[in-house]
């Protein structure tokens, strides 16, 4: 062989192997793209009938499919059934499965799979913290404390159906049916784990657009999904997965995004005019409501004559006339967006606020009179670190010091930090979000339930729960009645204090489109991810 022979054997075989390079890592291909993103802290279990926390929901979201799912319009659509029907009265849900549905594994998916889960989270043994939504269901708050057995429950399957037995009409159940406790589980395989059953990627069982990748649980560093073969829904998953990482909110998170690290996460509301000059695509929502509460297992402030002068001494013109450029005012604990009857409840509703009092002075000297003390010591707001929303925290500081006629102090610390404290009970006082789960005025309001998982004020109240009862179990006209006296009860009684409103902000790079934010909740839906340069 000469050598210009040999020089074009190497030039070919160098194009070759440059070719096939090219070919298994193609990023403008959207089939082979890898989604990249964070959760600020390890899911404690990817079981879909126990878990709690953001980031296992959003994994959740991805790897299982309902009977229903959301679109991007949070309406609930058909996910993993192909139809279904009601009566007249939305007190009876037939469900039919689609009859190509498989697990990832390509085991057949039934209707038994579904009653089979939502039983397992009802069960009193489960010690499931998210069931309240599923208690419209017949029987099942009885089931779920004991009261009544399985076979009262308003659950029957017949081959690939599934009916559901209502407590009360409602006409918003199939969004229910989108939640993760009602997620598919295969008791076969269920019992095979043998008490890990959601705990490893290979403990999990999943029907979503997504599965775990064999080996793709790191704890505490990664999570992997990739894109399920044997989903089976009208539309295939368009990237090759999703690479989770494990850690710390990003402290720049539109840096992360402009630099790769990151292909979607939440932004600052100050950095949205950025991101859509960086050519980010921004999604914004209002659903976080900003005020000051009450740790009501503190031996001060369970006393309501302490907490309404702290409250009724503030002046609401003054606190307004402080918050931070990117925020807006609150109306009430129930933000403006939630919905009633078909209805905006902020409209019905009105305003719902505790106003500055001339007794704001004899509330505390009343309250250090039940106390049996002469001062109030040890006063301290927790409150974020954030430099924008030092005036108002100074404000209050200010005038609390004035009526207690001691020093009060505040605590300025991350959102990391604040969110900890405040959800595990450690603090006395704070200026904290309180972030609602769904348009109607119940998922707000039952942040407040006795013993509800996040219930950030420790409120235990009969007089309350029994409002959230009837605004369960009402008509549409009742249930909005049941849902005012609900809020009024959390003004009067000083518990919550609303002071502004945040937008939740979503930023994706540029290079992508698809990507479904849900309104509520921490939750992302990647199927439908695509780069734009795969398009063109």
């Amino acid at each position: 062989m000469n050598k210009i022979q040999i020089i074009l054997s190497l030039v070919l075989t160098a194009g070759i192997l440059f070719s096939l390079c090219a070919c298994s890592d193609n990023k403008d291909d959207p089939s082979e793209r890898i989604i990249k993103y964070n959760i600020d802290g390890e899911p404690i279990t990817l079981d879909p009938q126990i878990a709690a926390d953001s980031g296992a929901e959003l994994i959740i979201l991805n790897i299982y499919e309902g009977l229903m799912r959301l679109d991007e319009n949070d309406e609930p659509i058909l996910g993993a059934a192909e139809s279904y029907t009601s009566d007249n009265k939305y007190m009876s849900y037939t469900f039919t499965v689609r009859a190509n549905a498989v697990w990832n594994d390509g085991s057949e998916l039934t209707a038994q799979d579904f009653k089979y889960g939502i039983v397992r989270a009802l069960a009193p043994e489960t010690g499931s913290n998210t069931v309240d939504e599923l208690f419209c269901i017949k029987n099942a708050q009885k089931f779920h404390s004991g009261k009544a057995d399985e076979s009262k429950l308003g659950i029957r399957t017949s081959g690939n159906n599934i009916t559901f037995e209502l407590e009360y009409s409602d006409k918003d159940f199939p969004r229910v049916l989108t939640l993760p406790p009602t997620m598919p589980c295969n008791k076969e395989f269920f019992d095979s784990t043998q008490g890990q059953y959601g705990l490893e990627d290979d403990t999990i069982l999943s029907n979503g657009a997504f599965n775990v990748k064999k080996y793709g649980w790191s704890h505490g560093e990664s999570i992997s999904l990739r894109t399920n073969e044997n989903y089976y829904g009208e539309k295939k998953p368009v990237p090759a997965g999703v690479d989770i990482t494990i850690g710390e909110e990003p402290g720049n998170a539109l840096k992360a995004i402009s630099d790769g690290t990151l292909d979607c996460y939440e932004i600052a509301g100050s950095d949205i005019e950025s991101a859509v000059n960086a050519g980010m695509t921004v999604k914004t929502y209002n659903d976080i409501t900003w005020g000051i509460c009450f740790n009501m297992d503190d031996s001060i402030m369970k006393n309501k004559n302490i907490r309404l002068s702290l409250l009724t001494v503030l002046n609401r013109e003054s606190l307004e006339d402080n918050i931070p450029e990117n925020y807006s005012r609150a109306s009430g604990t129930i933000p403006d967006t939630a919905v009633i009857g078909g209805k905006n409840y902020r409209s019905i509703a009105g305003e719902m606020l505790l106003n500055q009092s001339d007794d704001a002075k004899r509330y505390f000297a009343d309250g250090l009179s039940e106390l049996e003390l002469t001062k109030l010591q040890n006063v301290e707001i927790l409150c974020p670190d954030d430099e924008d929303i030092q005036p108002m925290i100074n404000y209050i500081i200010s005038t609390w010091n004035d009526m207690t006629g001691n020093y009060c102090n505040k605590n300025p610390v991350s959102l990391s930090e604040l969110n900890s404290a405040v959800s595990s009970g450690n603090y006395t006082i704070a200026l904290a979000p309180l972030r609602s789960e769904g348009l109607s005025p119940y998922n707000t309001l039952k942040k407040f339930k006795t013993g509800e998982n996040g219930n950030i004020t420790n409120l235990k109240s009969e007089e309350f729960d029994a409002f959230l009862t009837q605004l369960k179990d009402a008509s549409d006209a009742d249930s909005i009645d049941a849902a005012i006296a609900a809020e009024g009860y959390l003004c009067g009684n000083a518990v919550f204090y609303p002071i502004y409103t945040e937008a939740r902000c979503y930023a994706n790079a540029s290079d992508i489109t698809g990507l479904i934010f849900h309104q509520y909740g921490a939750e992302i839906d990647f199927r439908y991810a695509t780069s734009l340069e795969g398009e063109q």
